[in-house]
């Protein structure tokens, strides 16, 4: 640190003190060599030669600490990362994707035999996506409400053992969603074949059909896709606009909800009318 502090100073003249005199540059167009290049980093930037051009990922940080008298002196620091990067090892390749095509072909087979003859994914429901940027399209949701499987006759313990999801948490907020949930359940009920766990003990709803003459459906999806839903914008004639609120939409929802709060009153208000009319008879 002293040192530091003398050659900032101007006053090292011994050449045993300094370390570093030679400023004479090294290769081609005054390029410096690794060990010279290290050495001028950590000296003061006062004696850093005007030709001296160092790399981004090189440069030094000023640091202006105290040293043990008390006196400031100047010291160059570099990142300990700087000199150790090798972005050659980290790299990452994707030479595989023929391989990996290939493997998950296979074993898209493999899974679609041993499930044989049940297909490989379950039924879902048809739901729309979130936010206004995306609840024009739908898309399959993760499993159907309890709502829709009690309208479309399916127990709920039943549902998930002939491949159907459910979601007890999902909602829903429309009839709609509702009324085209619940008969996507009743299309897969039509086509559903329900083989016994024992030949010669079928049971209640089991199908007798024999397998071989039946075509056999590998994918859910296939059988009853989710279609995208028409989206395009469309003319309507004047005539087919809805007919506008007597006084404004504004002034019946206040009328509702003004009915909706009131209502107790006003009936206890009429109750209590009719029995003080009682009373006076």
């Amino acid at each position: 640190m002293r040192l530091l502090h003398d050659i900032a100073q101007g006053n090292a003249h011994n050449e045993n003190e300094v370390k570093i005199k030679n400023y004479a540059p090294h290769g081609p167009e005054g390029q410096w060599s690794k060990e010279r290049l290290r050495a001028v980093q950590c000296r003061p930037s006062i004696l850093n030669p005007p030709n001296l051009e160092l790399r981004n990922s090189e440069q030094a940080h000023p640091i202006k600490p105290t040293d043990d008298n008390g006196d400031d002196a100047i010291r160059l620091t570099c990142s300990p990362t700087d000199f150790r990067k090798d972005w050659q090892r980290r790299v990452r390749t994707h030479f595989d994707q023929p391989g990996k095509k290939a493997s998950r072909r296979v074993a898209r087979q493999a899974k679609a035999a041993a499930l044989a003859p049940r297909p490989v994914d379950k039924l879902r429901p048809i739901v729309r996506c979130p936010t206004i940027k995306y609840n024009r399209r739908v898309r399959a949701g993760r499993g159907f409400t309890l709502t829709e499987l009690k309208e479309a006759g399916i127990a709920r313990p039943l549902a998930r053992t002939i491949g159907i999801a459910v979601d007890h948490r999902r909602q829903n907020l429309s009839e709609e969603s509702l009324a085209i949930n619940v008969a996507r359940l009743k299309a897969y009920k039509e086509r559903l074949i329900l083989l016994p766990r024992k030949s010669n003990a079928p049971k209640k709803g089991d199908t007798k059909t024999d397998l071989s003459k039946v075509n056999k459906a590998t994918s859910i999806s296939s059988v009853l896709p989710i279609a995208p839903t028409d989206i395009a914008v469309k003319e309507i004639k004047k005539s087919e606009m809805p007919k506008p609120i007597d006084g404004g939409a504004y002034t019946a929802l206040r009328m509702a909800r003004s009915n909706k709060r009131y209502q107790g009153a006003r009936e206890k208000r009429a109750r209590d009318k009719a029995e003080a009319e009682t009373a006076k008879k």
